[in-house]
């Protein structure tokens, strides 16, 4: 999924499931930064303090990260291909090759075990930052599902066709080449799996045609992150999201129809302004708080570290403000390691699924 689900529909179902403005801004604003945090590494203050972080994505055209199956492994699993398990429960024997088991599948058991960690955290200084990461890789497994977070045939695709219209440019492809030739999650589909509105269909790696509905497949998502959210704030899980709001959130689905995912993030935006959902109109300042930037003026990051670069080299130095300690960047960054270690060292291993790429290749190469 892109900006336009993780951040603007992030936003919207958290209010409808009853989060207020504040929270369900710091929600969306995580499950969008876990697509954006691609730096890693110490940060070294000019006090002689340190901080470390991990990076929970890559851009396609990192080759350094891309080619280094253990950093795939760690960011991949974890935050954007949540193994499956083919939906056998921990307790449960499975006899399907680990690299199947790796496959990505929605409401896994893993998921489960995933949001009943996540709910554990609610009230923690840094437990809206861990939801928003929760949320991102929930609603991942549904865009993600029958791809795996590792460079394996698993992955290859066939013979794609656009049912209705084909909406990957030039750029996009050439970024699905250099994605297929590593065999990594859904890079051989393009961006197909994670634009709301296209219904297009491939063959996988065994032969079998695989239809792909995404409407429908990003509605389901939404309806069931609304019940999580709500399940998150002691609500029925059962309760669903009212009928005029799903209209709204159906139709734009359907018909935001740009590839650009900024351009589809900002129609959710105008909705927003406009007053198109239940609680109402959001505010000119409301809309300004809501507002994403990734890095720079108006981001996390800078306001935590008082840098605008895109990309941090192992020399910089950065000044240390007291604040730093309280910033929304540390928190995320927080909940993202803690994220990572749960699922790696906690959930996997008891699905017997391996938790690093020297383990999970010595049961494929067995």
């Amino acid at each position: 999924m892109q900006i336009d689900f993780h951040h603007a529909v992030t936003y919207i179902l958290a209010r409808l499931a009853g989060f207020p403005h504040g929270q369900a801004t710091t929600v969306a604003y995580a499950s969008q930064y876990v697509d954006n945090a691609t730096n890693k590494g110490t940060i070294r203050f000019d006090n002689g303090s340190k901080y470390d972080r991990i990076a929970s994505a890559h851009e396609v055209f990192d080759v350094d990260n891309n080619c280094s199956n253990d950093e795939d492994y760690r960011v991949w699993v974890p935050f954007h291909f949540l193994p499956g398990n083919t939906g056998i429960r921990a307790e449960e024997p499975v006899a399907a090759p680990v690299a199947q088991r790796l496959v990505c599948t929605p409401d896994s058991p893993l998921a489960d075990d995933m949001w009943r960690e996540c709910r554990g955290t609610a009230g923690d200084s840094n437990g809206l930052h861990r939801l928003g990461i929760t949320a991102h890789v929930y609603a991942d497994t549904f865009a993600h599902q029958l791809f795996a977070g590792i460079r394996h045939d698993i992955n290859l695709v066939f013979d794609i066709e656009h049912v209705d219209q084909n909406c990957a440019d030039i750029l996009d492809r050439c970024k699905s080449l250099a994605a297929d030739v590593l065999k990594l999650g859904h890079g051989g589909a393009l961006i197909d799996p994670d634009m709301p509105f296209l219904n297009w269909k491939y063959k996988n790696s065994f032969g079998q045609t695989v239809p792909r509905p995404n409407p429908d497949i990003f509605l389901h998502a939404s309806n069931r992150l609304f019940s999580q959210f709500g399940y998150y704030l002691g609500r029925d899980p059962g309760l669903a999201i009212e009928a005029r709001d799903l209209t709204v959130i159906s139709a734009t689905i359907n018909t935001n129809t740009s590839s650009d995912a900024d351009a589809r993030h900002q129609q959710w935006l105008s909705l927003l302004k406009g007053g198109a959902f239940s609680f109402g109109a959001l505010s000119d300042q409301e809309v300004i708080e809501l507002g994403y930037a990734a890095k720079g003026p108006g981001s996390w990051k800078n306001a935590a570290l008082g840098t605008t670069k895109e990309q941090d080299s192992a020399q910089d130095m950065f000044h240390y403000d007291p604040s730093f300690e309280t910033s929304d960047w540390k928190k995320f960054h927080e909940a993202l390691k803690s994220h990572q270690r749960v699922v790696l060292e906690g959930i996997l291993p008891r699905y017997h699924l391996p938790n690093s790429w020297e383990d999970a290749n010595a049961i494929l190469q067995s």
